[in-house]
Parts: C-alpha cells; sequence; structure tokens
C-alpha cells in the first residue's frame, strides 16, 4: 500500500521520523529508500548544521553519496568536521573538502584509508584547490594513523597554513640518536615512515603560530623532548605526553624552563616520571590550568607539596597515584591562601595508599561550610556547620576512590583535604571502591550529616547500590 503512494508523499511522511527511524524504514524498499534519502537531504537543506561527525564510513557509494549530500547541503556553513576511525576514498574525502569552505576543525583520527597509498593531494591541481578550501582551519587530529608518513603528513599540513592544534597521538613515530641536528629538508621526505625530524621541521616552521600539541603514545625520548621544547619561537599552551614511557624527570624540568606559559599538560602514564617531575612543573609552569599526572606510579606526597603554587589549577588528575597518601597535598592545597580559587575538578580515584577513617565520615561531612577556615596544614579541625547552613566552596567535582579491596586505614589525610571551605560543594563525591571497615552500623549517620551541595555519596560499588542500601539501614534503625 505505501508503495503505491507518490514519491512526493513518501518523503514528506519519513521527513517527520528522527534520522534512525529513516534509517530503518530505508531498508523496507527501493521506493522507501529513495524517499528516506530525499528527506535526509531535504532536512539538512534546512538546517544550519555547524558540526557534524560520520562514523563508519567506506568506500560503498552509498557512503559516497552520504558525503556528497554533506558537502551540498551542509558544506558552506561547516565548521567542525569529524570522520573518526571511517574509511572513505580519497576521491570522495577530496569532494567533501572541497565543498566545506570554512572548516575549522577535521578529525581524520583512524581514516588509514586516506593514507594508504601515499597518493592523497599528490596532484598539485588538487592540492591547491584544497589549500584554498582549508585556509581557515585551525585544529587538525590526525591520531591513531599507522600509516602517515613524511611526505603524506607535509602535503596535508601544507594546506592549512593557519593551523594552531595538531593530534599526532599514537601515530607511528621514528627518532634518531640526535633530533636536533640536520632536519630533513621537504624534498628528503620520506614516503613510507614518519619521522620525528620531519615534524621538528614542521614545528620550527610554524612555531609563531602552533598552540597545541599532541604526541601521546609515540614512544617520544627525553632528547626529542628537549629538541622540541627549544624551537625558536614556539610557545606551546598545551601540551599531552599521556602515555610517552620513556620520558625522563629531567627532560620534563627541562621542558618546563623552556615553555613557561603551558597552561594545560598531560603527563598521565609516563611511568618513569618521579617526584622532581611533579616539583618543576609546580615552580616553572606558574599559568597552568589543567594538569594530568595519572598513572604515576613513582610519585610520592614529597612531589605534592609545591602544587599550592600553581594558584590559577582549575583541574587535577592524580588518578592511580598508588603512592600518594594524601597529606602533603592537603598541605599544599591547604596552605596559606587555601586551595586554587579556580580548582573546579580534583581526582585521586584508585589512589590505594590515601588514608580514610570510615568512623570519621561524620565529623568532617558536618565541618564542611567553615568559610575556608579549617586547618589543613596540621590536623586540627574546623567548626560544625550551623543548622540549615550549606558549604561553600569553588570546586564542583571531586573524584577520590581506593583500588578494590584495599582497606581503609585509620589517618587524617583524606579528612583534612575534605575539609570545608575548599572542596565541598562537590556535587558528586566518589569514594567507590572503598573497603568500609565499620559495616552498616557505621553507614547510618553519614546519610544524615552529607550537605544539601553533596546530592549523590558514594562509599562502594556503585552509587545506586549503596543508596539503596542506606535507605534500608535507616528504616531498619
Amino acid at each position: 500500500m505505501a508503495e503505491s503512494l507518490p514519491q512526493e508523499m513518501l518523503t514528506y511522511i519519513l521527513s517527520f521520523l528522527p534520522l534512525s527511524d529513516q534509517k530503518e524504514a530505508s531498508l523496507v524498499s527501493w521506493a522507501w529508500y529513495r524517499a528516506a534519502q530525499n528527506a535526509l537531504r531535504e532536512s539538512l537543506g534546512f538546517k544550519s548544521i555547524c558540526c557534524i561527525s560520520l562514523t563508519n564510513l567506506d568506500g560503498s557509494p552509498a557512503s559516497h553519496q552520504v558525503l556528497q549530500s554533506v558537502a551540498y547541503h551542509l558544506g558552506p556553513h561547516l565548521q567542525s568536521l569529524s570522520l573518526g576511525g571511517g574509511s572513505p576514498t580519497e576521491a570522495a574525502f577530496v569532494d567533501l573538502i572541497l565543498g566545506c569552505p570554512t572548516l575549522r576543525i577535521l578529525d581524520l583520527s583512524g581514516c588509514n584509508s586516506l593514507f594508504i597509498s601515499g597518493t592523497l593531494l599528490a596532484q598539485p591541481e588538487t592540492a591547491h584547490s584544497i589549500r584554498q578550501t582549508l585556509s581557515g582551519l585551525h585544529e587538525l587530529n590526525l591520531a591513531g594513523l599507522r600509516d602517515l608518513a613524511d611526505l603524506s603528513f607535509n602535503r596535508l599540513s601544507s594546506c592549512a597554513p593557519s593551523l594552531e592544534r595538531l593530534s599526532l597521538a599514537y601515530c607511528h613515530l621514528t627518532f634518531e640518536p640526535d633530533p636536533a641536528r640536520g632536519c630533513i629538508s621537504p624534498q628528503d621526505s620520506s614516503p613510507s615512515q614518519f619521522s620525528f625530524r620531519n615534524l621538528l621541521r614542521f614545528v620550527q616552521e610554524r612555531a609563531g603560530r602552533l598552540h597545541a600539541l599532541d604526541l601521546s603514545g609515540t614512544g617520544l625520548p627525553p632528547e626529542a623532548l628537549r629538541a622540541l621544547g627549544q624551537v625558536a619561537g614556539l610557545q606551546l599552551q598545551e601540551l599531552s605526553l599521556q602515555s610517552c614511557r620513556n620520558l625522563s624527570t629531567e627532560a620534563v624540568a627541562t621542558l618546563c624552563l623552556q615553555q613557561p606559559g603551558l597552561t594545560s599538560l598531560d603527563l598521565s602514564g609516563c611511568s618513569e616520571l618521579t617526584d622532581g617531575a611533579l616539583l618543576a612543573v609546580s615552580r616553572g609552569l606558574r599559568h597552568l590550568r589543567h594538569l594530568s599526572l595519572g598513572k604515576l606510579q613513582r610519585l610520592t606526597d614529597v612531589g605534592c607539596t609545591a602544587l599550592g603554587g600553581l594558584r590559577e589549577l582549575q583541574s587535577l588528575d592524580m588518578a592511580e597515584c598508588c603512592l600518594v597518601r594524601g597529606w602533603e597535598l592537603a598541605r599544599a592545597l591547604g596552605s596559606v591562601h587555601g586551595a586554587p580559587p579556580q580548582l573546579a575538578s580534583l581526582s585521586l580515584a584508585h589512589c590505594s595508599s590515601l588514608k580514610v577513617s570510615t568512623p570519621s565520615c561524620p565529623s568532617f561531612l558536618s565541618r564542611a561550610g567553615d568559610g575556608g577556615r579549617g586547618n589543613w596544614g596540621g590536623g586540627g579541625s574546623g567548626q560544625p556547620v550551623a543548622p540549615g547552613r550549606t558549604p561553600q566552596c569553588s570546586c564542583p567535582q571531586l573524584a577520590v576512590g581506593n583500588e578494590l579491596g584495599t582497606q581503609c586505614g585509620g589517618g587524617q589525610e583524606l579528612r583534612q583535604l575534605l575539609l570545608p571551605g575548599h572542596l565541598p560543594k562537590a556535587p558528586i563525591l566518589g569514594l567507590g571502591g572503598l573497603s568500609s571497615q565499620g559495616g552498616p552500623a557505621h553507614m547510618r549517620q553519614p546519610t544524615a550529616h552529607v550537605p544539601s551541595a553533596w546530592r549523590r555519596l558514594c562509599l562502594g560499588r556503585s552509587a545506586e547500590d549503596e543508596c539503596s542500601g542506606a535507605r534500608r539501614a535507616e528504616e531498619r534503625g
């Protein structure tokens, strides 16, 4: 019956369905498929979409048709385009980009199909047209490209003269013994491998404009980091070195001297780093706003002593730092002027050496909201919260936890860290994975003392399980 309807009427009917239902409807018959395609084109034409992500693309005619529709209907005002993980053909990619003259962000992470042949943008006429189209591109994501080579990288990057942010995370970089010497020329670019010397030449050419660089998982050695940091005119603001396990503490200390303007630094998973790296960061990067130190298994409380000097810090991630006990961190963030005024996120998840005394939970929770007068440095206590008073502080998100099966000790470190006026306004307080010593009898009281700003208190594997358990305990009591 439906197949006998005119194509225009089918298109009109399907246009009222969400995209997921239009996709299902297109599988009914060829008539419905064509109607669904028309409905999609018409809906795209009426929407001023400036950001789009296309997944699961391949080299099929259907995928090519989708890219053509996007270029025609959305391309003129599209600013952000993601093809991450897809496998479009080179021809389809070129046609799509030529239809998007206002692009500012392009994500090609995992699109290995574009780089396998090594012929992407090899034609001068095509490269010239793409360069005109991508003249305003500011951010390029090439993460996870196993087939990226010097030649293909140079061709693509030369088409983006205004590039400010570049991600090469988990790309296969090759390193020479002395990367600072003998930087190769574009004519010597390798068609089969991606070398650090070629990347260094790119950074030298773009030093005045490049502000953010992601080299996570590339195996960057200390000498390469030093060569990168000393590029003349380079003033990086964001640098991600996640899981670069060969980096040394000395190389990070040198970087802090070379690039003092960094506002975001990710060193999580750099397993060779010690306390000296954190001390160098705290003393050399005074304008740092975001710092990630997760999974630094050699980091101890000694490295936390200088964190109080980062007065512009907004987020701090120390998850899975198994030797951090929390005492020096509490002293640093609670010294003199209190926690950094902009601190909005603190993660200590799965720090298995943190000390928590479960019977003390009611006392430190009830002290929340003393207006920042809590004694963080010496283990003193603040004043109880006045009846009906809501704790006030600048940190809206706090994640704390130990590894599963870890028995909590009776120390004061975490209690001091959570003293009010500093971190108590968190809507989510996560203590997932902590093992309570006191049992259900000690779990009753905290629910009566949780400040109204803490909308969710998790002391177990999941918030839902613990909340329901606490309610049952209250009913029995």
